[in-house]
């Protein structure tokens, strides 16, 4: 299991997760500091003008992150999701929330809050409707697994799209692991991601 490095400049948001967290972890306090590490989660919180090259030089090592902002907003979140941050979350949020964001990092997924997921979504939606439906995702996939992710885009659950679709919840889990297999996707949020890119390009 990857070790947790802390990158938090702010005393009380150190002080928070360092509170938070159930695991040893590693306080790292400059660049110089991390040239020492090999691999870590990152947990870096964002500092305009203070901390951006520290996140950006974590990104050009391919260093799994989770950004955390002292108050996050959509368009700080989409911004820095697309330059590879793998989580995105509030400085001070719960213990709980901590745990499940690490957990779901350290999988392979990404953690994002609600409203940067529905922003997603939402931006997805707009695009869907004013460009060519016969876009090239579209392609790779079967009707069945078309409409799955088309529910997805919708913002609905598992349970919601097997209702809608009068499938069992375990087919619709199996279609997404196929669509995301397909479409080389990590999870759901790295799925909104590459669609909402392939209709930018198209």
């Amino acid at each position: 299991m990857e070790t947790i490095c802390l990158y938090l400049p702010q005393p009380s948001v150190a002080e928070h997760w360092e509170n938070a967290l159930n695991e040893p972890y590693q306080k790292i306090r400059s660049l110089a500091d991390f040239q020492q590490i090999q691999r870590c989660l990152w947990v870096a919180q964002y500092q305009p003008d203070v901390s951006t090259e520290f996140i950006d030089n974590l990104l050009a090592q391919q260093q799994p992150v989770l950004l955390v902002s002292n108050q996050p907003n959509e368009q700080e979140g989409l911004s820095w999701l697309k330059k590879g941050v793998r989580g995105y979350l509030n400085s001070f949020a719960h213990a709980e929330v901590i745990g499940h964001a690490l957990a779901a990092i350290r999988q392979g997924n990404t953690w994002v809050g609600q409203n940067i997921m529905q922003a997603l979504i939402q931006g997805v939606t707009t695009l869907e409707s004013q460009t060519n439906r016969n876009q090239s995702w579209r392609e790779r996939l079967s009707d069945r697994e078309t409409e799955t992710v088309e529910a997805i885009l919708q913002g609905k659950s598992n349970r919601e799209i097997a209702q809608a679709m009068n499938i069992t919840e375990r087919t619709v889990k199996s279609h997404v692991h196929h669509i995301l297999e397909k479409l080389e996707a990590k999870d759901r949020l790295n799925l909104v991601l590459k669609i909402q890119n392939w209709h930018k390009v198209c």
